[in-house]
Order: structure tokens, then C-alpha cells, then sequence
């Protein structure tokens, strides 16, 4: 993510089957995050689950926070642990309601490719951390490399492969900046992490 020429975060992120996952470092404030979305067949969100660490601290480290989103057909409820406390909300919300946090780049790619591999114009997002805040993610345009999206107050602009995967955006002006860069990794990187499974199993 690039806003200006600087660097503000860096996401490395995989898709497996049934979920995405992205671990998310930002120099400033330091903080690491590791978050995964877990969806149904119809690409809807099912669960969302992070996990902070601050300052230094990384993983296997215990984290700062942790929250689970667990995404219901009327209502979305999210529990928040500081270490042993735990604090729920819980909030009435349409039927395949997302839950969304901006700047977070694996969110947006799930979204992208709710809008490429479906027939769908229009996805309501529940912005979390908010209070309830919720709004309509709209499908401006989409063509064989491309989908833009409007928000609230913002036009994400976004090339797509021909699978419907993320390759970069810009958000409004172009100030703003999604860049796929190359990552040399071992061939089974992504399979491993993906066997790995969710850190947080969803309720029944």
C-alpha cells in the first residue's frame, strides 16, 4: 500500500480454498496483524478473525488483541479479547453483509472478486470498529482486466487477472496505491499456510 511515495503498509497474502488470509505490517504506528476471512461457496463472508501484535512483538509471541467477527443472516457479533477480557457487540444488519475495514488489502481483494465472479451490483459493508457504521460497496464498471468500485466518498480503481485476482488499484486520485510486487518464496509456501487452517475455528 502506497500513499504518496511512502510505503505505509505491507500485506502478504494468500488465498486458500474457503478463505483468504493476510499478515500485515505497518511501520508507523509498528504493528502486525494477522487476519483471516472465511467464506461460503457463494463467495459471502462467514468470519472474520484478527489478531495485533504492537510494537516489537510478532508472532508466535502472544498477541495484543484479538477479535472474532462471526457474520449471522440478521446480525453481526463481535467478540474482542485483551488478554482475558472479553467484550462483545453485537449489531442487526442485512442478510451477506461484509464486514470491512479500510486499507486492508485482502478484504478488498475478496471484495474484487465477489464483483468479477458473480452477478452482483451491489455489496453493504459493516465497517468494523465503528459502532454499527454501514454502507453500499456499488459496482461502477467491470471488464475482462478491470473492475471500479464507489464507496462513500471514494472510486477504487482495480486491475483484475483472468481468475478475478487483484493485481494493483488506486484509490480516488491516485495518491493512494495498491502495487503487487514479486515474492520469492519456496514453491509450497501457500500450501502450507493454507494447511495450516484458520487460528480461530468458526462456531457451528
Amino acid at each position: 500500500m502506497i500513499f504518496g511515495r511512502d510505503t505505509s503498509a505491507y500485506e502478504l497474502i494468500t488465498s486458500c480454498s474457503g478463505s483468504i488470509m493476510s499478515d500485515l505490517d505497518l511501520p508507523k504506528p509498528r504493528v502486525h496483524i494477522h487476519y483471516e476471512l472465511l467464506f461460503g461457496s457463494d463467495l459471502h463472508p462467514q468470519n472474520l478473525n484478527m489478531a495485533i501484535w504492537r510494537d516489537s512483538a510478532q508472532p508466535p509471541s502472544a498477541p495484543a488483541q484479538i477479535a472474532r467477527t462471526l457474520v449471522r443472516s440478521d446480525s453481526i457479533i463481535t467478540e474482542v479479547w485483551h488478554g482475558p477480557e472479553l467484550q462483545t457487540q453485537r449489531y442487526a444488519v442485512q442478510p451477506n453483509t461484509f464486514p470491512w475495514m479500510t486499507s486492508y488489502t485482502a478484504l478488498l481483494m475478496h471484495l474484487v472478486r465477489m464483483f468479477y465472479s458473480k452477478d452482483i451490483k451491489d455489496v453493504r459493508l459493516f465497517w468494523i470498529a465503528t459502532g454499527g457504521h454501514t454502507s453500499v460497496a456499488h459496482l461502477v464498471r467491470r471488464t475482462a482486466d478491470s473492475v471500479i468500485v464507489a464507496f462513500d466518498s471514494a472510486v477504487v480503481r482495480t486491475r483484475v487477472s483472468r481468475a478475478g485476482v487483484l493485481e494493483g488499484a488506486v484509490v480516488g486520485d491516485g495518491r493512494v496505491r495498491v502495487v503487487k510486487v514479486p515474492l520469492n518464496t519456496p514453491p509450497n509456501v501457500a500450501n502450507n499456510r493454507c494447511g495450516m487452517g484458520s487460528f480461530m475455528k468458526p462456531n457451528p
